[in-house]
């Protein structure tokens, strides 16, 4: 018994000693697992994100409610009054705070309708209604304040049938996409194939660290695998050999380009494009592309990954000293990060930053530089920058120039327009600001400021998507091919500008300016005229 244990014990041992050995990747084998799973992961989430974006979206039966404002606080519009009154005394825009656009677009059944709203102080003054007939161009418009009936203008006459013809492709497109699957798998054919001739990799451990150069407290330190590849004239012939292979036969590229092709014959933009022919192009210009690294002396690929294989980091560089790296640090939820460009004598741009990284939001200041000196300064707060990758955005950044090109801009704007620009001028910051409340209801605000409390102008835009109502044509409307010089007077003479002149009383624009719109009614034109 004691035999039979003693036997069993030392097969499982070796057992865990084999299963833990074989865990070890090989250089070869852990470089190539880091740039896949970096290309893998950025890919997959890429399409997600489209993917996820269109799904349970009907496109050819969808509305969209857009709002967008354009403010000014009360220091900006007194600027703005102060600048006017150098040249134009007379001229009063006080009143002025805001401009506002309301867009609301419904496509169903082949139509397309669209209203913008113009408003002012938070006012609408005058809507502009559209409606266009994708399959033929026909286009309708009107202006309600001014007059109640729709214009009809043929699609030929201004040459729309094109331009629709490529709204519905692109809705055909959206519609009849092929599944992620079919797009993640054909970047994962290439990148199989560019990475086959990999090998004689050299595996070290390097400390790398990158962050701000502040102090040392915004910098971070950190351990990864240093994986080094030289690129040979063997690996280019191998690798461009292997790709135009790949590409030839990929059965998911044959899938994308019958998902394609016959929208674009159709469009008849690019000639009579054959499935065969343009994979065969294709194979023979990616391959071309890595044929040509032969013609490369001393290129060393390096990449930084870390014990789990992802990749955290890398370095393309030559011998004679020109050099790209790209480095991610992280101790904790604290990051450092560094990007740089490099000639054998200088330093041609750099990105350095540090900041803390949780639960996917980054919050972090960087500073852009160009041969050492700064040029602007970047900070993040709360970015969700998983979301970014698939196309969805929370979180504010902050855009400001550097110290010394500030002073610039001060100075420039004290010359030409005095000291009450300069004073608005001080640590101006351009701020944007990302909420995704849902898959389809989202706002954005960019705001230019100081980036911390006062805001000068902001402009803030909301959007939602969502099912739309049926569309139905003018029961009645004006034919601008067919209408006679009597019905045209007729029309003009009933043009009305009350409406959008109470509008503008209730934006509070003066009455000078009032008047003025409401002298331009029917009779008035028609006067004119006569």
């Amino acid at each position: 018994m004691k035999k039979l244990v003693s036997t069993l014990t030392a097969v499982l041992s070796a057992a865990v000693l084999f299963v833990s050995c074989g865990k070890q990747q090989t250089p070869d084998e852990q470089f190539k697992s880091a740039i896949r799973n970096r290309i893998m992961g950025t890919t997959e989430k890429l399409v997600g994100g489209v993917s996820d974006s269109c799904s349970g979206v009907d496109f050819s039966n969808f509305g969209s409610n857009g709002k967008v404002k354009l403010s000014l606080d009360e220091g900006t519009a007194a600027l703005i009054q102060g600048l006017i009154a150098t040249q134009l005394p007379n001229i009063d825009v006080s009143w002025f705070k805001s401009i506002n656009l309301d867009v609301n677009a419904i496509l169903n059944d082949g139509k397309l309708k669209e209203s913008l709203g113009f408003g002012l102080n938070d006012t609408n003054i005058v809507t502009f209604d559209l409606l266009f007939e994708l399959e033929n161009g026909n286009f309708y418009f009107r202006v309600p304040e001014l007059l109640k009936n729709y214009f009809k203008v043929n699609g030929s006459t201004l040459g729309m049938q094109d331009a629709m013809k490529i709204y519905l492709a692109e809705i055909q497109l959206f519609k009849s996409a092929p599944s992620k699957k079919v797009f993640t798998g054909f970047v994962d054919e290439v990148l199989t194939a560019v990475l086959a001739g990999v090998n004689g990799v050299e595996r070290t451990e390097e400390t790398l660290t990158a962050g701000l150069d502040v102090d040392e407290s915004k910098k971070v330190s950190a351990n990864y695998n240093a994986l080094l590849f030289k690129l040979t004239p063997e690996y280019a012939t191998a690798t461009a050999e292997n790709v135009k292979k790949a590409v030839s036969e990929s059965k998911n590229l044959r899938t994308l380009l019958d998902w394609i092709i016959p929208v674009v014959n159709d469009l008849q933009i690019a000639g009579n494009l054959n499935a065969d022919e343009v994979t065969n192009k294709f194979a023979e210009a990616l391959a071309e592309v890595f044929a040509s690294t032969a013609e490369l002396e001393d290129v060393s690929v390096i990449v930084y990954a870390d014990s789990k294989s992802n990749m955290q980091g890398y370095k393309v560089a030559q011998a004679e000293g020109s050099a790209f790296e790209s480095i991610f640090t992280q101790k904790g939820n604290d990051f450092g990060f560094e990007m740089k460009a490099t000639e054998p004598e200088s330093e041609v741009f750099a990105v350095n930053g540090f900041g803390s990284l949780s639960g996917g939001k980054m919050t972090g200041d960087f500073k852009v530089s160009a041969y050492k000196e700064n040029v602007f300064l970047f900070s993040t707060d709360k970015l969700d920058v998983e979301g970014l990758k698939s196309f969805k955005g929370n979180g504010a950044i902050t855009l400001r120039l550097a110290d010394n090109y500030q002073r610039m801009m001060k100075e420039t704007l004290q010359y030409s327009v005095g000291e009450s620009a300069v004073a608005l001028a001080k640590n101006l910051a351009l701020t944007l600001k990302m909420e995704e409340k849902s898959a389809k209801k989202g706002s954005f605000e960019l705001i230019l400021g100081d980036g911390e409390k006062a805001s000068y102008v902001t402009l803030k835009c909301d959007s939602e998507y969502k099912k739309s109502n049926k569309i139905e044509l003018p029961a009645e409307s004006v034919d601008v091919e067919t209408i006679g010089d009597e019905e045209t007077m007729n029309l003009i003479g009933s043009i009305k500008t009350d409406e959008i002149v109470e509008n503008l009383k209730k934006a509070n624009v003066p009455e000078e300016y009032t008047q003025i719109v409401s002298m331009y009614d029917g009779q008035t034109i028609l006067s004119l005229i006569h």
